[in-house]
Order: C-alpha cells, then structure tokens, then sequence
C-alpha cells in the first residue's frame, strides 16, 4: 500500500495445493477401498447364488444320472429341476424300453436261428445302389419351364 506517495505496507499471499491434494488423495483411496469392498461382496454373493441355485442342483442330477433304479429328488421351479423332471420321466420310461428291446431281439434271434445261413446273408445285406430319382428329361430348363423342375431337382437316395 502506498501512503503520499511511499510504501507503508506490503500484504504477501501464498497458497499451497498441498491440503487439497490431500483432502484428494485420501478421497480417492476410500472410493477405492469402497468399490473393492463392493465388488469383493458382490462377487461373493453371485457365487453363492451359482453355488445354491446351479451347482447342487446340478451334481444331484450328475450323481444321479447313472443309478436307474432311484427316483431323482428334484426341489424348485427353475430350470435345473424341469430338466431333472425331464430325466425323471425318461428313467420311468426306460425300464420298459428295455424289455421292449429285449423281446424285439429274442424274436429277431430266434427267427434268424431257424433261416438257412445263406438266405440270413443274402437279406442282411441287400446290394446297394445309387442313383438319382426321376426327373423331366423332355427338354431343357427354360424361363417358361421352371415350373416343371421346380420340384424335380437332382435328389440321391438309395435304391
């Protein structure tokens, strides 16, 4: 400040960032902290909910799927247990298929033991061969004919 004409006082102002970085600083380490904590729990609940809902469930099915002569012990409502369902139902289903198969292959063997050998070889394994299924050979395709080879494209099958 100047006073006629000479100086009577000087003011000095200095400023330092070094509390706001600080103040800064420490804010950023607990945002830190906070979302590690977050996504640490976070996680851990997600693999608790994939441990109760999924996992269980399904290593009862995988145990199990080899013991045919035990129902399955199915809980809930998700997907996991319409599967379990699904499996439950073929497990009921394949003891029938079974002595099905068994019977089906009991006459097969009794009627292929009374055949002579060379009529058993001859129809066990018919000649085989290929060709193509009849198509329109009276003349070539035209814009005006594409109706005829419309369904009468090459199709192998055996015969």
């Amino acid at each position: 400040m100047l006073r006629d004409g000479r100086e009577i006082a000087s003011l000095t102002i200095s400023m330092s960032a070094a509390p706001l970085l600080a103040v800064k600083q420490a804010d950023m380490i607990g945002t830190l902290w906070r979302s590690l904590l977050t996504s640490t729990l976070s996680s851990a609940l997600i693999l608790w909910v994939m441990q109760v809902f999924v996992l269980r469930p399904m290593s009862g099915l995988t145990r199990a799927a080899g013991k045919l002569d035990e129902p399955l012990q199915l809980q809930g409502a998700h997907e996991i247990s319409r599967a379990g369902l699904a499996m439950e139902g073929m497990r009921r289903a394949l003891p029938a298929a079974f002595a099905a198969l068994r019977q089906h292959a009991a006459r097969w063997s009794r009627r292929s033991s009374s055949a002579p050998r060379s009529s058993r070889r001859a129809t066990a394994n018919p000649p085989r061969r290929w060709s193509t299924c009849a198509r329109p050979r009276s003349s070539w395709w035209s814009p005006r004919s594409w109706h005829r080879w419309a369904g009468w494209w090459p199709v192998w099958r055996m015969s």
